[in-house]
């Protein structure tokens, strides 16, 4: 059974960058690894509608932090039997974004802290409820969030896929 390691920050932290460059090291050394993005807004249907939620597409959904959560944790829902077999086959699984991001944006956007009402429903709803696999390792990258925007905002240029 091989490990989940996630990597959490903002838009522009670095997240898809460290997650690709350490599958590169990874996969040269001989491990068995493999990475997830989340949201997989071109292959999971929740992911659709959040990003079209985002682009107001849906109507007030974008409005609603419990709704967004939802739909973010649906996705992450549809891929938990993908991330056991992942798991099962592989020495390390990176994760680009997981439960922890659904519960800080959502509680960033209701100004509640980590010991907060909507973090523990996100847990009980991801974790509890959905039963999604345990990380065994967080890397928070902790970036000025000027750094992340300018980069967020220049991969926006660059990278027509890759929306903020």
């Amino acid at each position: 059974m091989g490990r989940l390691v996630v990597i959490e920050g903002l838009d522009g932290a670095g997240k898809s960058t460290l997650t690709h460059r350490l599958l590169g090291v990874l996969t040269a050394r001989g491990a068995r690894a493999t990475t997830v993005a989340f949201p997989r807004y071109d292959t999971d249907i929740h992911a659709e509608l959040a990003r079209d939620a985002l682009h107001g597409r849906l109507g007030d959904v974008a409005d609603s932090v419990h709704a967004m959560a939802l739909l973010f944790a649906l996705d992450r829902r549809a891929a938990a039997a993908g991330l056991r077999e992942a798991l099962a086959g592989h020495d390390l699984v990176l994760v680009d974004r997981y439960v922890a991001s659904n519960a800080a944006y959502g509680a960033a956007r209701l100004h509640q802290d980590a010991y907060g009402e909507f973090v523990t429903w996100v847990h009980d709803l991801e974790v509890g409820r959905f039963h999604l696999p345990l990380p065994d390792r967080h890397l928070l990258l902790d970036v000025p969030r000027a750094v992340a925007a300018r980069r967020a905002e220049h991969r926006e240029q660059t990278q027509p896929d890759r929306a903020r």
